[in-house]
């Protein structure tokens, strides 16, 4: 119920911002590759 909801809501704000870093580094390299080539 409610504390389902509670650790889910915490563990889905700290899975988007690991989601968030992962695309964040992600899209550097492949922009730095982009640039490089």
């Amino acid at each position: 119920g409610i504390t389902y909801m509670a650790v889910f809501k915490q563990n889905g704000t700290v899975l988007m911002t690991i989601c968030a870093a992962i695309g964040a580094i992600i899209g550097g390299i492949v922009g730095y590759k982009y640039k490089k080539e």
